[in-house]
């Protein structure tokens, strides 16, 4: 491996390499080019530790239709050490732990009050995670014409179905 990072140690003789995925290595540098700013590095693999975050699904509107049924199948969409399910109903919420197949974080928020989202980012920055799957199913419709379902309701479905969507994939995204 060769590494550049304008600032080359040429005493250094070893260092922790961290990989994107998550993992990290010990390793070797083996030369240094100063006036490049190179240096070649060896990098021992065979003792590859993982990442201490822990790999999460996120999965809005959990407590019913697609988000449910994702829920309790979300083993086919990977492996993680937990589900962080959310939506208004906790108990319907708390009744996943029997059928998810990874642990389960409750998480009772009602994504069309703003105030849910600080709720939301406090969780994700409390541990170091991973989040290896999103699945953004909160929502509702009214069947009816638009002139005939209150102003309220028409903007509260608006901002649920596309807001909360955007941003809960933007929490995760900035989440360091």
């Amino acid at each position: 491996m060769i590494v550049t990072n304008n600032h080359v140690v040429a005493d250094a003789k070893s260092l922790s390499v961290g990989f994107v995925d998550g993992k990290s290595a010990s390793a070797t540098i083996r030369g240094t080019d100063s006036d490049a700013d190179l240096a070649v590095v060896e990098v021992d693999t065979k003792n590859m530790k993982s990442s201490t975050l822990k790999k999460i699904a996120v999965i809005t509107g959990a407590s019913s239709g697609m988000g449910k049924r994702f829920a309790e199948t979300v083993d086919r969409y990977g492996t993680f050490d937990e589900v962080w399910v959310i939506a208004r109903h906790e108990a319907q919420l708390e009744s996943l732990r029997a059928t998810v197949p990874f642990p389960v974080r409750v998480l009772a928020l009602d994504l069309t009050d703003r105030g849910s989202f600080d709720v939301y980012a406090a969780a994700l920055a409390e541990t170091p995670v991973e989040v290896g799957l999103l699945m953004n199913c909160s929502g509702y419709g009214k069947f009816s014409a638009v002139l005939d379902t209150p102003l309220a309701v028409n903007l509260n479905m608006m901002d649920l179905n596309c807001q909360a969507h955007w941003s809960s994939g933007c929490l995760l995204s900035f989440q360091e």
